[in-house]
């Protein structure tokens, strides 16, 4: 037993290239500019789901999973909130609150970055018609998903400004809760990201 091991840690020791044959310096990740509580990113978009558009800002916050030079896979958490203007007929406001988790990925190049993030997590909405509409006011928490691409330009080594696309949606929209029609749709946006 003692030979087996004896042998198997020869057999490893010389499979271990030398420090001078690897390719290149080691990578040195450097730390992020701001602490894990505080968000990574703020985004200023637009929810079109017609005719209603839906203003909303997010704050994100992202722990990496997997980091190279060029590569970056993230843990995402994001909270935002919107309002709805130009409304359907009969609405007299309408709220968009959210909590998404999900993952994202970044290619960092040295001046170019590009990425997408998926999440999903629950949406609370209100929506208020006038007194002449036959609907309640809806106040409920329902699931929802989004999806987005986003490229941006890195002003320097910490700083990100750019813009993304996206689609978000309810998992169900149901007839007896018109508003969920209304909920979500195209974004289109822009972020600013500090690494």
């Amino acid at each position: 037993m003692i030979a087996l091991a004896s042998a198997l840690t020869l057999v490893l020791a010389a499979s271990d290239p030398e420090p001078d044959a690897l390719s290149g310096p080691p990578v040195v990740l450097e730390p992020h500019l701001v602490p894990p509580f505080v968000p990574r990113s703020i985004s200023f978009g637009l929810s079109i789901n017609s005719p209603m558009l839906t203003p909303n800002v997010r704050l994100d916050w992202d722990i990496d999973l997997f980091t190279s030079t060029t590569h970056n896979f993230y843990l995402l958490v994001e909270l935002g909130s919107g309002f709805g203007v130009n409304r359907a007929p009969g609405m007299t406001a309408v709220y968009q609150h959210l909590g998404v988790l999900g993952f994202g990925y970044r290619n960092i190049t040295r001046v170019i970055h590009w990425g997408f993030q998926f999440g999903i997590g629950p949406l609370w909405y209100r929506t208020f018609y006038s007194p002449i509409e036959p609907y309640q006011t809806e106040n409920r928490v329902i699931g929802y998903a989004e999806g987005r691409l986003q490229g941006g330009y890195e002003f320097n080594k910490h700083l990100v400004l750019g813009i993304y696309f996206g689609f978000g949606s309810p998992f169900l929209v149901e007839q007896k809760y018109p508003g969920t029609a209304y909920l979500g749709g195209f974004m289109p946006g822009i972020f600013l990201e500090w690494l």
